[in-house]
């Protein structure tokens, strides 16, 4: 079985990357062929090693940095070709105990496709949904109805086998660029769509042990860390961010000047999308 990881580490991130590498290949499914596919714009001696393939991406602002991985994704798909699973996760993560197949590989049941349960919802102890985590904007296309918000799952770590993934990943492209082209930003960016398509496409649900946010104390083993950022470096991404955030009012480019410079980004990967 061939495990395709799809790691992006833009800007600041590139320093996770090491112990995430490494403590993968300690501690997950050591009995699968993995390979790593890195979407990055910086640099590090493992690169070198023949089970990593690095992707050139250079780092985008706030929110166009998680709004597009879908579409780095999607245009690096040919270099998957011999994997059988593909795994999407954070970049600050770090595997520290083991884990097997039959915990993770999800079963024609689950749709071929796993995802993780949210762990903040059980930060009082017990399962807690947290509703108001759904885009309330019933333009957006992540919109969830009510009745159908039943599990919020955290996009920092899911996967499935290898169709069943990029289907999932054309559907959510598509949803993130009708929204961006009616200046809707979706609360919780991709993680909003992630949970848009596990509403009606239901995964294999894993518990919170596969991504337990390291600043946490929540009742499940810790499996993977999700490595609190903040308390390592400064996250400059975030500055930017708030100028799009979905709490506060957008306002429209006034001018052409701010149309190329918001909507420039967008436009230029419609364009390069009809050569995949």
């Amino acid at each position: 079985m061939k495990i395709g990881f799809l790691y992006i580490c833009t800007g600041p991130y590139i320093e996770f990357f090491e112990e995430f590498y490494n403590s993968s290949k300690k501690y997950f499914l050591t009995d699968c062929n993995k390979h790593y596919f890195v979407f990055t714009d910086g640099e590090n001696d493992l690169f070198e090693n023949k089970d990593i393939t690095v992707i050139s991406q250079h780092q985008l602002e706030w929110p166009y940095a998680v709004l597009y991985k879908f579409h780095y994704f999607l245009q690096a798909q040919h270099l998957f070709k011999e994997m059988d699973y593909l795994i999407m996760t954070n970049s600050n993560m770090q595997f520290i105990n083991q884990i097997n197949k039959e915990e993770i590989i999800p079963q024609k049941e689950d749709n071929y496709l796993f995802g993780t349960i949210a762990p903040w919802d059980y930060k009082e102890g017990t399962y807690n949904l947290n509703i108001n985590n759904f885009p309330d904007d019933d333009n957006s296309k992540a919109f969830v109805k009510l009745e159908d918000r039943k599990t919020y799952y955290a996009a920092g770590f899911c996967g499935g086998r290898k169709q069943e993934f990029l289907n999932m990943c054309y559907e959510l492209r598509k949803w993130i660029e009708q929204d961006l082209a009616m200046n809707i930003f979706a609360k919780w960016e991709d993680q909003a769509y992630l949970n848009k398509y596990f509403s009606y496409i239901i995964p294999k649900k894993l518990t919170p042990s596969y991504c337990y946010p390291e600043e946490y104390e929540i009742p499940f083993e810790k499996k993977i860390l999700v490595i609190y950022k903040q308390a390592r470096k400064n996250d400059p991404l975030k500055k930017t961010y708030r100028k799009y955030a979905w709490n506060k009012k957008t306002v429209p480019p006034k001018n052409i000047f701010q149309k190329i410079r918001k909507y420039g980004i967008y436009y230029t990967i419609k364009f390069l999308k009809r050569f995949e």
